[in-house]
């Protein structure tokens, strides 16, 4: 499965506040969308969530400003990437705006 890293400025928020946005809005966000049985595991510790599926599977790390998300998409889900791109951008900027 080819790579798909991405970084997204959240600025002036700190690791836990991403964390915590991350944490409690993913899953709805994930279920509007039909991409087969997944896997959802977080870890608040090291501010990770995990995602795995039949399509694609990704690491999100909340740091302090950003989230940085590493994975890897199938090749049904590589013609996407921009429409991926656009959706974590709209998803964090909800966070932003409050």
């Amino acid at each position: 499965m080819p790579g798909y890293q991405k970084k997204v400025p959240v600025p002036g928020k700190s690791a836990q506040e991403i964390y915590g946005f991350v944490d409690q809005h993913l899953e709805g966000l994930l279920a509007k969308f039909s991409v087969g049985k997944m896997s959802v595991r977080k870890d608040a510790a090291s501010k990770t969530v995990i995602i795995e599926s039949s399509i694609f599977s990704a690491t999100l790390t909340c740091r302090e400003a950003v989230v940085e998300l590493d994975g890897k998409l199938s090749l049904m889900a590589v013609p996407f990437k921009s429409k991926i791109d656009e959706g974590i951008e709209r998803f964090m900027s909800k966070f932003l705006k409050g």
